[in-house]
């Protein structure tokens, strides 16, 4: 492709206007999700979706022996639902550009745009991350593996996951494809892939030595004997017994089964969240080393993970009764309340990215399962076809309420619903992370707020729809009733 053939300004599709070139190292600083490692050459770009007036980053794809296979490979991405990911919004062959713009492309691939900076970055400036921190990368990794587990497309094999491919953001993390459509899925199973992004987060080590173990990594390995690493505990003293222990299992050493996909994400949200517990002062120049109680069998994983001397040491203080920043259980003279049934005061569609409502919502709210609030029909695609991120119902609890759940009864099983929470009456497009929500939506549907949220506004919002039933070759939702649980504070 030559580069001076699309420049800022050039419209593709007639729809994606190009706005900047982005150019990002491998170790780059903040940057969208799909930025190229190193060598862009305006390859990616910052663009502007001009039919939905919203930002997007456009992955040009120029023409060669993997064209057909990366491109293959996105279409296959755009089909993974949940908010693990930083989503593909449209993937478009050479045919379908507007005449001269294909001379030298092979097609395209938009995606949504995320600011953040990827986790190698950060681990290379700053360091490791907290437990806590690690435990809800552990939840998002597990969910984006279990959807390409679960997605089984042969044009997205298992991904070889490294730190460049997660975006940390303000409000969490997503899980860049982008340098995998296309490329060989490897070995390794999706927990140990799990693992081994999880033991970078925790330690700013990379314990992978595999040549296939996906692309380069720019953290340094584990220190000590060559061909055997330490497990991340013993690296930083500080990680709690719980979250190494359960990455030691991900790889198959710890003491119960390696983890099947579907399994990671409930792991890491079953962990305790506690404060970090306080480092112990340290005279300058010196390194302080956890003395092992027990060194287990060295194993060596298959795709090249380093093999993991296991080492438990669990040290016990005479005088110490309570672990430290682990809360204490104290009865209460005042029970808390049991959640109950909240009333809804008023629903309405909510559409935001189009006319600002859609359908009848207080149909939702009305008691009557044969009435329901339906989304209009969208062509083609189940992704609203291709036309705006989401639709939603906007449901208002006439006060600040405490949620612990929302419960939905659909006409047709199979959206994607989230569940956003707000003290204030949202006008725009819901960001961040929901308050709850799956990929794939039964007959009825509870979604489990954890913990309990307080909001007056719930937004309910879909991202897919399951096939109309009134219309060929189309999409809709039907939402028959809403019922809201929690307790007013």
């Amino acid at each position: 492709m030559q580069p001076s053939l699309v420049v800022p300004g050039s419209l593709l599709a007639g729809r994606y206007l190009l706005v900047d070139a982005l150019d990002v190292a491998p170790a780059g600083g903040a940057a969208p999700a799909g930025a190229a490692p190193a060598g862009t050459d305006e390859r990616h770009w910052r663009a502007r979706d001009e039919l939905l007036r919203r930002p997007v980053a456009v992955h040009l794809v120029g023409p060669g022996p993997d064209a057909a296979a990366v491109l293959a490979g996105a279409r296959a991405a755009a089909r993974l639902l949940g908010t693990a990911f930083v989503r593909v919004l449209d993937v478009l062959d050479a045919e379908h550009l507007e005449p001269g713009e294909a001379d030298d492309l092979a097609g395209l691939v938009v995606t949504e745009w995320v600011v953040g900076e990827d986790l190698e970055t950060v681990l290379l400036r700053d360091g490791p991350l907290d437990d806590a921190r690690v435990r809800s990368l552990g939840i998002v990794l597990g969910e984006a593996l279990t959807a390409v587990s679960t997605l089984g497309d042969p044009a997205l094999p298992l991904p070889a996951l490294t730190p460049g491919d997660v975006l940390l953001t303000a409000d969490g993390a997503r899980v860049s494809l982008d340098r995998h459509w296309g490329a060989p899925g490897g070995p390794g199973s999706a927990a140990q892939r799990c693992a081994a992004v999880t033991y970078a987060a925790l330690t700013a080590r990379w314990p992978l030595a595999h040549p296939n173990a996906g692309p380069p990594v720019a953290l340094p390995p584990p220190a000590g004997e060559p061909g055997r690493a330490t497990s991340p505990r013993q690296v930083r003293a500080h990680v709690s017994h719980e979250l190494d222990e359960l990455v030691a299992r991900c790889t198959g050493l710890g003491a119960e089964p390696e983890p099947a996909a579907g399994e990671l994400a409930g792991l890491f949200r079953a962990l305790p969240v506690e404060a970090p517990e306080p480092a112990e002062a340290e005279e300058p120049g010196r390194r302080r080393w956890l003395a092992p109680a027990a060194v287990g069998t060295v194993l060596a994983v298959g795709f090249g993970l380093l093999a993991w001397q296991v080492t438990r040491a669990v040290q016990h203080d005479p005088g110490e009764r309570v672990r430290p920043g682990k809360p204490v259980a104290r009865a209460s003279a005042t029970p808390a309340p049991s959640p109950s049934p909240l009333a809804v005061r008023a629903a309405t569609g909510f559409d935001p990215l189009g006319n600002g409502t859609e359908g009848r919502g207080e149909l939702a709210v009305d008691g009557d399962p044969s009435t329901g609030w339906r989304t209009v029909a969208y062509l083609h695609r189940p992704d609203l076809g291709g036309l705006k991120a989401g639709v939603g119902l906007l449901l208002d609890l006439g006060g600040v309420r405490e949620v612990d759940a929302v419960e939905l009864d659909f006409a047709v099983p199979g959206a994607a619903v989230q569940v956003y929470a707000s003290s204030e009456r949202p006008t725009a497009a819901p960001t961040g992370t929901p308050a709850a929500a799956t990929s794939s939506a039964g007959a009825t549907t509870r979604l489990a707020v954890q913990p309990a949220v307080e909001a007056r506004y719930l937004t309910v919002w879909l991202t897919r729809l399951p096939p109309a039933t009134d219309r060929a070759d189309a999409f809709r939702a039907e939402v028959d009733d809403v019922r809201v649980s929690g307790t007013t504070p």
